[in-house]
């Protein structure tokens, strides 16, 4: 599946830019200066000048997603969803703007990443490798598969995560 617009958060997460960056504002405009083979437009071919990071969630502001991740950096923000989001079918013609900043990834994103990804928010930026079960048995209910182990990694900050759920509150 392509996740367009419901990458956008992600973007802001990598490396808790969040935090650091709500307050000043950002030109949404019509031109970007970014090296890519795309020009961003807005959904609604609007642009509001300037607004908070808070603001351009809220509107899904594909012009302010591209700036922000020209800010954080294409190998940067793919890193952090290979390997701290664990995105399974991401590759490396996906370290552009169009795929990570509007969500255009070559192959898509299996539900089960981006459900998994997204949990890592509500768990207070704890990631758990989903499952599809925890243990399989025999009719005599001898345990033939076991898959009960967690595993977690805190790959978020707690402010991170209550900052990111606030702002997603407002879409």
């Amino acid at each position: 599946a392509q996740m367009g617009s419901t990458a956008k958060p992600w973007i802001l997460l990598d490396s808790n830019f969040i935090q650091e960056q709500d307050g000043p504002v950002w030109l949404d405009r019509v031109k970007m200066e970014v090296e890519s083979t795309i020009d961003p437009n807005n959904w609604n071919n609007v642009y509001d000048g300037l607004q908070t990071i808070s603001q351009a969630v809220r509107d899904s502001k594909n012009t302010v997603a591209v700036k922000v991740l020209d800010m954080i950096g294409t190998k940067n923000s793919y890193d952090f969803l290979v390997n701290k989001y664990r995105l399974s079918t991401l590759v490396e013609a996906d370290i552009d703007y169009a795929p990570l900043g509007l969500g255009g990834f070559t192959n898509g994103v299996t539900n089960r990443d981006m459900a998994t990804a997204y949990a890592a928010i509500a768990n207070n930026g704890i990631y758990n490798k989903s499952k599809t079960y925890t243990k399989v048995c025999d009719s005599t209910g001898k345990v033939i598969l076991d898959n009960a182990t967690a595993t977690q990694e805190v790959i978020l900050s707690e402010d991170t995560c209550a900052v990111m759920t606030k702002l997603m509150q407002e879409v």
